[in-house]
């Protein structure tokens, strides 16, 4: 595991340097999947190893980690960490630019932990980790405070509520007046995957 770890931060350096810049990568690629063809060059190379991390792994992270959040467990987490990269540390989604194994922003980073530069570690699957776990406790702090109903729902709504905060977005479950009814079908599946059958009665 420390290997692994070990592997990450030296890409992560390496990210940084005139020798990662210097790789050669298509130009018809998106900034973003430029970073993904360097990866697989040092693939070819074997200096770092672009695979996921096994659950054991992500759970041996998760034992290091001083989670204080009652609604989030480790075992929540860990199938946040499936569900949003299957566990890959360097996942990269195109589309929204969230990176890391629990696929967070550049601005989302940024306001929840600024004193981590986000550039040299949104793919060290434990500051990434850490990070969401924060994103995680703003969501819940952010609900509790705008969601008029938020005393009267049980605490198994409550982690429901948060976790659409965390998936379609705050700004969008604030849209919809936190009505279950109104959240898109893939935020649902997300809800019942990440929290099992006792999230069912929150969508």
């Amino acid at each position: 595991m420390k290997k692994r770890l070990l592997t990450l931060l030296v890409a992560g350096t390496l990210l940084q340097s005139n020798i990662w810049e210097s790789l050669p990568y298509s130009k018809e690629y998106s900034k973003d999947s430029k970073i993904e063809n360097k990866i697989e060059i040092f693939n070819s190379k074997k200096v770092y190893e672009n695979k996921p991390l096994s659950k054991n792994e992500v759970n041996e992270i998760l034992s290091e980690i001083e989670i204080s959040n009652k609604y989030f467990p480790k075992k929540t987490l860990e199938k946040m960490t499936l569900k949003e990269s299957s566990r890959n540390p360097w996942k990269i989604n195109e589309k929204s630019k969230a990176k890391g194994i629990l696929q967070i922003k550049k601005e989302t980073w940024k306001e929840i932990n600024p004193e981590v530069p986000y550039k040299t570690n949104w793919y060290n699957p434990k500051q990434n980790i850490q990070t969401g776990i924060k994103y995680l406790n703003w969501l819940k702090n952010a609900i509790s405070k705008n969601n008029p109903k938020w005393e009267t729902i049980s605490h198994e709504e409550k982690k429901g509520q948060i976790i659409v905060g965390y998936n379609w977005g705050y700004g969008n479950l604030m849209k919809s007046g936190w009505n279950p009814e109104k959240f898109p079908k893939e935020t649902r599946d997300y809800i019942k995957f990440v929290l099992g059958e006792m999230g069912r009665k929150d969508i």
